[in-house]
């Protein structure tokens, strides 16, 4: 009897589970007002070229839409009518109407199973969106959810998209190229086999970008000018624009300015209806690029409309520098006054603007480490699931075993512990070691970082400032004729120019710009060069070797290194010459740092800040350092790092 109840019970769910289906295949079939309305796929693609030529009858046409299915509690087309809504305010650079229709889509796109597969869309056009506004922080935490949604369907949607896009974030957080790379790679792959043209330019131009970054500009154009002609190839206009753009910047970079106008001039004959946000970047970099070439009727026009467009599409990072390309313009010109005023905008930009930027670049760190352990748990959760299933095989085995097999099978299990224990202890000294390397290696990252900040600030705030006295001291001699004969005047001029000047020069020793310019030899050199100038100690350097192949992250320690035991030369040793040598062999780099100075008792050393910054360097790249000295002997300092 219970038995026939169980039956008939397992019947009628699987009738009403049918019927369910049913109606929901009815709501996708009949579309819009669940009768005839014709095909909602065919009204969105109509839609979606309408939405290139005039966006906002697309977003009038789309509320129709929505309108209609909410009437029919259609989820899907609620879903997709604001997913595309949202879309066509991100084409008109609205970036907080986008936000707001990108997070209603979801609400009602989770409610229908078609829908779902439309989820990382929205996701990836929000972290998009965030993106472009400079919130790196919500910019990594919506493209790893587009991901791990995406991921979860079968088979994975938008994966191209999402990680070109989490590559493109990586880039300007400045992450390690290794890092970029891999996404890059990832999204090539799912671009080419889709044959995805828009997206493998998008691929390129971020390849470009992530070059002229480091400095390899022959890498950068080359990349650029692939994804230009994957985009000409393909009639892919906004690419197309990118690309110019990107080559014109490169150039700009490399004083070419001429080359840079030819490009920025090629991108603005493209007839197609270009994103604000790509034209404000090119109104900005084209203004630098006459204001470089002197032709300041032209630099003041492209400047102006890409403040104008800026401040209209909420672009705070183009609207930043806007003010100081214009500071700087007005200054040449002459026009202290309109100099001044753009000078004050910029400090106080720069400053709120900075202050949002390392907020959101250590948010979006802790995002993705908590992203990290999410993944670490599934793991754990997969294994346990294995290990489960391998223990229900073990016991289906031991049944159909005989006593004696069963006494082996203990045996060896008590075997397997004992190794497994013995494993893990292992695995877990590693780990803790790897924890210790990586919290050392998060430590120094984190003081380049506040480097770099206060370089920043001192170059870009305090600078600024300075250079506005500087204008104001120059406008009032203008002023004011008899002021150029007062003596204290000129005093003050002076004083002036000398703090401008020591500020840069303290902005260029926190920030190791030159390591991009020079080999790590060069700029040793040229450092060294500086310091023995000012201490009048004679500083020689010998290298053995290239250091091409070493990475940006050893380069950076290794300066540093040198940096810390040279300035402790000037200060305690008392010395009159002293030697840094570079060797790089093939299984290692040794640093030697000698002096002639009065030397000290290695068994009695106390570590100072120097010297603990040293050791701390030197243990997250796992290198050894030795000190070698005694009193009245100068010391020898020497480092090494294993291959």
């Amino acid at each position: 009897m219970q038995l026939k109840s169980l039956i008939i019970i397992f019947v009628c769910a699987l009738c009403q589970i049918q019927t369910l289906a049913q109606l929901e295949n009815k709501n996708i079939q009949f579309g819009l007002s669940g009768i005839d309305t014709g095909s909602l796929h065919q009204e969105i693609i109509s839609i979606e070229r309408l939405m290139k030529a005039d966006p906002d009858s697309a977003i009038k046409r789309l509320e129709i839409i929505f309108h209609n299915s909410l009437s029919n509690n259609f989820h899907f087309g609620m879903g997709a009518a604001r997913l595309y809504q949202a879309n066509a305010h991100l084409q008109k650079s609205e970036y907080d109407k986008a936000l707001l229709k990108y997070k209603e889509s979801m609400v009602y796109l989770y409610k229908s199973q078609k829908g779902i597969r439309s989820i990382p869309s929205a996701l990836n056009n929000i972290g998009n969106v965030y993106h472009q506004i400079n919130d790196y922080e919500n910019a990594v935490n919506y493209l790893y959810r587009a991901l791990a949604v995406a991921d979860s369907l079968s088979p994975p949607v938008n994966v191209d998209y999402i990680y070109q896009n989490l590559a493109a974030v990586l880039v300007d957080l400045k992450q390690s190229p290794s890092k970029v790379f891999r996404y890059l790679n990832i999204a090539e792959h799912f671009a080419r086999e889709k044959k995805n043209y828009s997206n493998l330019a998008k691929n390129y131009n971020n390849r470009g970008y992530m070059y002229k970054n480091m400095g390899y500009w022959d890498s950068a154009l080359k990349n650029f000018d692939i994804s230009y002609n994957i985009a000409l190839q393909h009639n892919l206009i906004q690419e197309q624009y990118v690309a110019l753009l990107n080559i014109g910047v490169l150039y700009n970079e490399r004083e070419e300015y001429q080359k840079a106008i030819t490009y920025f001039n090629k991108a603005q004959s493209l007839t197609a209806d270009i994103s604000p946000f790509f034209k404000n970047r090119l109104y900005k970099d084209l203004g630098v690029s006459y204001l470089r070439s002197k032709n300041y009727k032209l630099a003041e026009k492209y400047l102006t409309e890409a403040q104008e467009g800026s401040r209209y599409s909420n672009q705070s990072g183009i609207l930043l520098y806007t003010h100081k390309d214009l500071a700087e313009l007005y200054e040449k010109k002459q026009m202290y006054h309109k100099a001044y005023l753009h000078a004050i905008r910029y400090a106080q930009l720069k400053d709120s603007f900075e202050n949002k930027e390392i907020i959101n670049k250590v948010n979006s760190l802790e995002s993705k480490y908590s992203i990290a352990k999410k993944n670490e748990e599934i793991a754990r959760n997969e294994l346990l699931i294995q290990a489960q299933g391998n223990r229900i095989r073990y016991k289906n085995l031991v049944i159909g075993f005989t006593i004696l097999c069963f006494s082996g099978l203990i045996v060896f299990i008590f075997i397997s512990n004992k190794q497994k224990k013995k494993f893990h202890k292992k695995n877990m000294e590693n780990i803790k070691l790897q924890q210790k390397t990586d919290l050392l290696q998060a430590h120094i990252s984190g003081e380049e970082k506040e480097r770099i900040r206060i370089a920043r600030e001192l170059h870009d705030g305090l600078g600024g400032l300075s250079s506005a006295l500087s204008l104001n001291i120059h406008l009032l001699k203008n002023e004011n004729d008899p002021l150029r004969y007062s003596k204290l005047y000129n005093t003050i001029e002076q004083i002036s120019e000398h703090l401008h000047s020591e500020i840069k020069k303290t902005a260029r020793n926190l920030t190791p710009d030159i390591l991009a310019q020079y080999s790590l030899p060069e700029a040793i050199i040229l450092y060294c060069q500086q310091v023995s100038d000012a201490s009048k100690i004679d500083l020689v350097v010998q290298s053995i070797g290239s250091f091409e192949a070493i990475s940006s992250e050893l380069r950076l320690v290794i300066y540093r290194i040198i940096q810390e035991l040279v300035n402790n030369i000037v200060r305690h040793a008392q010395a009159s010459n002293a030697l840094v040598q570079l060797v790089e062999q093939k299984d290692a780099i040794v640093i030697t740092v000698e002096d002639n100075g009065m030397g000290y008792d290695v068994s009695k050393r106390t570590e100072g800040m120097g010297l603990k910054n040293i050791a701390a360097r030197v243990n997250a790249l796992k290198g050894h350092v030795t000190y070698e000295s005694m009193p009245g002997e100068g010391t020898t300092t020497i480092i090494e790092f294993y291959n």
